[in-house]
């Protein structure tokens, strides 16, 4: 490759920085040069973190606490350090902006289910990306168009009609269900006669999954005839260490504890 080549993906005479373009090539670089500076810290990175475990008065295998710790535990856990230093000088401090959210539950405390699990989306993603637009899928489903969302994008980017559009949802198709789906569990009648029949009265309600949202129509917007949609709202102040707690607080079972999540604040419980 010529200089500018490798300019152009991300590599300098340092290390190799990933700038989102040729991954296949900085994925290969980056192996190198940390197998070149410690082996060891790359068997950190292929196979996970060394973790201190000790054997209790059960037999279990359980971490051991920070005073429990010897010389060696110490030098084990400097790899993990010195591992993680260089993949971040590698991709920089910024987190990915496709996370799994994975929210705290405990049965002390109500969750409320699809409600709770989208308002703790909104509060963990605001941190990280602030992304426009939210789409939600049930676990169970799945999209079979590949174009959907350019088209949901469509509607919401439309420059005489977007501030009229709160969510875009496309309706559900079921697999393996019976001949003549005796018990209705495929929904036609919800997606080939209410969806129609409610577009003159403002169109049909949200139906749970399958659905394409504003977030700021999520998190309040008044309607207004002049609103056009931000793009460029990307957000991630800090660093990765910092980001990582404010979104383990904000995906918290006791966060909306007496607060107004949930009742008068983002999607209702």
């Amino acid at each position: 490759m010529s200089t500018q080549e490798l300019s152009a993906i991300g590599y300098d005479n340092k290390s190799p920085k990933f700038n989102g373009n040729n991954y296949a090539w900085w994925k290969n670089r980056i192996q190198n040069v940390i197998m070149g500076i410690d082996y060891e810290c790359w068997l950190v990175v292929k196979n996970g973190p060394n973790i201190i475990l000790k054997t209790d008065v059960e037999g279990n295998q359980v971490p051991k606490k920070d005073s429990e710790l010897v010389i060696a535990d110490y030098k084990l856990l400097e790899k993990n350090a010195k591992a993680m230093s260089i993949l971040q000088q590698a991709i920089g401090y910024r987190l990915p902006t496709l996370v799994y959210l994975a929210r705290e539950k405990r049965p002390q405390y109500l969750h409320n289910f699809k409600a709770g699990a989208m308002n703790s989306l909104l509060r963990v993603s605001s941190e990280i990306s602030n992304g426009a637009v939210i789409l939600n899928v049930d676990c169970d489903m799945y999209s079979n168009n590949s174009q959907s969302i350019r088209d949901a994008l469509c509607f919401f980017m439309d420059e005489k009609k977007s501030q009229d559009i709160g969510f875009v949802q496309f309706p559900q198709n079921f697999e393996n269900t019976t001949k003549n789906d005796i018990y209705g569990s495929t929904l036609q009648v919800i997606s080939q006669v209410e969806f129609h029949g409610l577009d003159g009265l403002g169109g049909p309600l949200y139906v749970g999954t399958g659905c394409f949202h504003q977030r700021e129509i999520l998190c309040g917007r008044k309607y207004s005839k002049d609103y056009k949609i931000d793009w460029k709202t990307s957000k991630m102040d800090g660093t990765i260490f910092e980001l990582e707690e404010r979104a383990k607080s904000l995906a918290s079972c006791v966060y909306e504890l007496n607060s107004q999540w949930g009742k008068e604040v983002n999607v209702k419980n």
